[in-house]
Parts: C-alpha cells; structure tokens; sequence
C-alpha cells in the first residue's frame, strides 16, 4: 500500500444542488468506517455564488474540504483526485446519500481480495416518488446503478458509487476531459480503459449508495440526458473499438432509412411522404407497449402506458447514438452497441426480441404505407 495517512477520499463533484449535497455530507459523517480517522472528503464546485456559499458553509461545518472547480464534471474529478491523499479514490455524486456501511463494506471486500484495484456498489434510487419516476423504475437509463447488485465483475460503472486504487486512477490517466458534453459517458470510458490495462471492476453489493428521485423527477431532463448519453455512447463505440459487438438494426436505422426517403419523395411531388418517419416512430412504440402490455401478468392497461413512458425516455438514446455517430461521420453507433456479458445478455434478451419485432413490424407497415401513399 502507499504511504497516505487516509484510506479513503470521497470526491464529490457538485454544481448547484446544496440541498441535496448537504444530506450527502450528512450522510457520509454517519458512515462507519473502518478506522478511526481514515476518510476525507473533497467537494469540487462550479455553483454560482450563492449556492457555493451554501455549499462552503455546510463543508467548514462538516468537515469537508471545498475546492473551487470548472463546469466540466471530468476536470472536477480529476482535480480532486490530484488533490486527494487517501490509498482509494471513491466518487459519489451530489445527489446521492451514502449508506452507512459504505466504507466498512469496501474496506472488507479489499481485505478479502487483495489484488481487487476497482470496484463499485450499486445505486438504488429512493425517495419521493410520482407517475413519472414510477414508471421510470424499468427503464434501461436506470439499469448501469443498479448492475453492481450482483456479486462479480462488471463491464463499467457508474461514478455514483465507484472506488478505485489512487495509483490505478493517475496509471490510467484519470477521466478524459475532451469529450463533446461536459457530464455523461465518462465513467463508461474510464472503466473501459481500467480494463485495457488490466483491471476488473469487482462489485461490491453491500456498498450501497441511495440516489435521489429528484434529479430524475422532470420528463423533459430526463429526456435530454437520455438523447445526450445516447451521443455519448456512440463515442465511446468509436474510442474504444474492441468492445463493438454486432447490433441488429433496429429502430434508429429504420428511421435514418425513411428519413433518406423523405428527401426523394418530395422531388416526385410527394410531399405526404414527410410524415413517414414519424408516422413509423408512433406504429413502433404503440406496438411495443401493446406487446409489453400482452406479456404483463396482469393490469395490462397500466403495463401499456408504462411502456409508452418509458419509449419516450428511452427513444432518445437511439437517436442520440445515431445523432452523434452521423455527425462525426459513422455508423458505428447504429450498426454496433457495446460489449456485454452472457448473462445481462440473457435478461435482455426478451426486451430486445421484442423491440426488434415492433420496429421490424412497423417499418413493413410504414413501406406499406408509403407503397399506398406514393
């Protein structure tokens, strides 16, 4: 081990919510640790004047240590990792809440496997709930909080919840800081690269981070994050290439297809053909949320409208993908997806057999509709 008098540094990057960030503060100082004396804590913050103030107050009063930093959430890791002194490096985000094992739970599982480097705890969403976020509980956007639930090895996490051995985070190079958005898609990036040299990301179930509904609460932000993650992720399909795996073409590819023919039929007089694309994006979700609704035990009504919220978050990322890659000039984010293991495969696999008949479906009737139309 290195010669750093703390175990861990908790980094937390903020910009404004100094409600939230407080709790978490709180809920850090509650934590059991595994020793006395043997975490810090680092806030690195862009808020605007009066909420830095709030949020300075609340570190001088709990112990934590207030860093200025730009609006990039990479940079501000980055510089609190730089400025950290503790062995492990462990971010959690400004709207989460630690559970009180945190850091016992960590510090046992390294004990337990002295060669682990990486490791991450899942992220469970709490707190007050409406009809959006119920219906959001499913939704593929939640699924990377919650995947370190399972004891084993992940692909990538989420910086929610993610501890990293301080020599492996600087032998990497840290979070790269050049990517289009200044939040979103990172923390994938940075797990891949720990993995290129050599690392696995070992989960840690009992680590558990708490996640506010609130930042989750608003369809239209939520949406925005989506579209944004899905442009994120097709560059990551282009940075990091040997995680490409084949994607059937489904939704994005169909619709770039019919977008392709709105551009022609308008030449031949055909101006009703504009409405193609969107006409075949509403077949698609309706006849997914009638399948998801067929598939449902029971309170099919309920099943149906869900999925239809559910499609309108997650829709999005699709286009997101297919957005980004076209605009640096690929494919890549409509034709690939990235790596995965057999058995998150397997649990998706009824999800994705039942997307790609709807969007299979509903390009045929939409071809059938434009045969008519045209």
């Amino acid at each position: 081990m290195s010669n750093f008098s703390v175990l861990f540094s908790v980094v937390i990057a903020s910009h404004g919510r100094s409600a939230l960030l407080v709790q978490l503060l709180e809920s850090l100082m509650l934590a059991d640790i595994a020793e006395e004396g043997v975490i810090e804590i680092l806030v690195v913050d862009s808020s605007p004047t009066e909420e830095a103030a709030i949020i300075r107050q609340a570190c001088d009063r709990l112990g934590a240590a207030f860093l200025e930093g730009p609006h990039s959430v990479r940079c501000k890791r980055n510089l609190g990792a730089r400025t950290a002194r503790g062995i492990w490096l462990l971010f959690i985000d400004s709207d989460c809440l630690a559970s009180i094992d945190i850091f016992r739970s960590y510090h046992k599982a390294f004990q337990k496997n002295p060669e682990v480097r990486v490791a991450a705890g899942p992220t469970i969403f709490q707190g007050e709930e409406n009809a959006f976020t119920r219906r959001l509980q499913n939704s593929s956007l939640l699924q990377p909080f919650r995947r370190p639930s399972q004891d084993g090895t992940v692909l990538w996490a989420t910086t929610s919840n993610l501890c990293i051995y301080r020599d492996v985070f600087f032998e990497v190079g840290g979070f790269k800081e050049n990517f289009p958005f200044r939040v979103g898609g990172d923390d994938t990036d940075f797990c891949l690269r720990v993995r290129d040299i050599g690392y696995q990301i070992k989960t840690v179930p009992a680590a558990l981070c708490f996640h506010s509904w609130s930042t989750w609460s608003h369809p239209v932000l939520v949406i925005r994050r989506s579209f944004r993650w899905g442009w994120m992720h097709a560059c990551l399909l282009r940075e990091h290439p040997t995680y490409r795996r084949i994607d059937a073409p489904g939704l994005p590819a169909h619709f770039l297809g019919l977008l392709a023919l709105t551009f022609v039929a308008p030449l031949l007089g055909h101006f009703l053909a504009l409405l193609l694309p969107l006409v075949f994006v509403v077949i698609a979700v309706v006849l997914h949320a009638l399948l998801a609704a067929a598939a449902a035990p029971e309170l099919k009504s309920e099943a149906f409208l869900s999925d239809l919220v559910l499609a309108v978050v997650e829709l999005p990322f699709g286009f997101g993908r297919a957005v980004g890659s076209l605009s640096a000039g690929s494919l890549s984010g409509v034709l690939y997806r990235l790596d995965a293991n057999d058995a998150e495969m397997d649990a998706a696999f009824p999800e994705i057999v039942r997307s790609l008949w709807s969007d299979h479906i509903a390009f045929l009737l939409t071809i059938v509709l434009a045969g008519i139309i045209l």
